[in-house]
């Protein structure tokens, strides 16, 4: 069993997507034949771009046996063996299972005790949420001591999606140790790429880390990620019509990123979707986005920490031109086929407390130390 979803987690290359239903899911193993299993009301699977089609079953539940051997090499997607697993497994096997497979960066031990330690509850227990927002959960990076600005942004996003968002409170700098900031980041790669990295940057950044690493424990397809300075530009969510609904039927399945603030027109659009969606391969900033399973899993494999967050997610995605790790092959990410998508004008700006225009979240939130 551990085999089946060989085939999806060490070789990930898309994930569901934000049109992912759990009524058409279809489980292959990698270099062996297994039966082909499907929940759909009506069956007409096309597998990436293998020119395999299922057709023609009517039956809910069903299951067809396919003499079809898919290559080690085929990419899937990401989680698709993931839910084979969680239906087959007993909650005794699932507790021991190891999901980090294909993520080499979670291999190293000091890695994975760092993610240990988070108190993230269960996904049983967070909030339910209107399946029309495409998303799975919504989660907020926040120093602690900085009660008010989580206040703030919990209530704005009550407010705007009626919904309790998940606050990350691990990670604050005050509990990070020299041998995990050792563990974790690389600074002969920093002073390459960025100069130092802060105490207050490496937590900051490990919050938003420690969201993606829950993803793939809990297999989670989406998230919208905010830290306490996002703030919504735009009031409409749900609409047919909407910004945001305009946004994620224009998405691309293979996405990983989507930006949504920046200062308007600051960066290069880059290649043009829609009107308003472009795939920049830039973070522009990091106050608002929402991240896909294959993301989660590709800005694991850009550990170590090589800068702040937004930075870490430009060296994670942008690999064309000449770089500077191309002298330095041993700091080339281990990402695959990342896709940052961002939408202009953006959908987010970052405020204070008060719904004032704020600072920078590095010059006001985390204060270097």
């Amino acid at each position: 069993r551990l085999g089946l979803r060989d085939c999806a987690v060490s070789r990930c290359n898309v994930t569901a997507g934000h049109v992912h239903t759990n009524s058409s899911h279809l489980f292959v193993g990698a270099g062996e034949k297994f039966p082909v299993k499907i929940h759909a009301k009506q069956m007409n699977v096309n597998v990436l771009e293998a020119n395999v089609t299922l057709a023609g079953s009517q039956r809910l539940g069903g299951v067809d046996s396919v003499d079809w051997t898919v290559p080690y090499s085929e990419l899937l997607m990401c989680n698709i063996c993931d839910r084979y697993t969680e239906e087959v497994f007993t909650d005794t096997e699932l507790s021991s299972w190891d999901r980090s497979v294909g993520i080499p960066t979670l291999e190293e031990t000091c890695v994975s005790e760092i993610f240990s330690r988070m108190t993230v509850p269960s996904p049983k227990s967070l909030p339910l949420i209107n399946p029309i927002f495409g998303i799975d959960a919504v989660f907020v990076t926040n120093y602690t001591p900085l009660k008010e600005r989580r206040e703030a942004v919990v209530q704005r996003i009550k407010d705007h999606l009626g919904i309790v968002p998940t606050v990350i409170a691990d990670f604050d700098k005050e509990e990070l140790s020299e041998h995990d900031m050792k563990c974790i980041g690389n600074t002969t790669g920093q002073k390459l790429y960025v100069g130092n990295v802060s105490a207050g940057q490496y937590s900051l950044t490990l919050k938003h880390f420690g969201i993606y690493y829950y993803m793939v424990e809990h297999n989670l397809d989406n998230v919208l990620v905010l830290e306490d300075d996002g703030n919504f530009i735009n009031k409409d969510w749900t609409s047919s019509d909407s910004y945001w609904q305009q946004h994620i039927r224009a998405l691309p399945e293979d996405y990983d990123i989507l930006i949504l603030c920046g200062e308007p027109g600051r960066f290069i659009k880059g290649e043009r979707i829609t009107d308003n969606l472009f795939l920049g391969q830039h973070s522009r900033a990091t106050d608002m986005y929402m991240i896909s399973q294959k993301g989660a899993r590709n800005m694991l494999r850009s550990i170590p920490f090589l800068a702040c967050i937004s930075f870490q997610m430009n060296h994670a995605t942008d690999k064309r031109g000449k770089k500077w790790w191309h002298a330095r092959p041993e700091f080339t990410p281990r990402t695959i086929d990342m896709k940052t998508f961002h939408v202009e004008p953006p959908m987010s700006n970052q405020v204070g407390p008060n719904g004032t225009r704020a600072q920078s979240t590095y010059d006001l939130w985390l204060p270097k130390s």
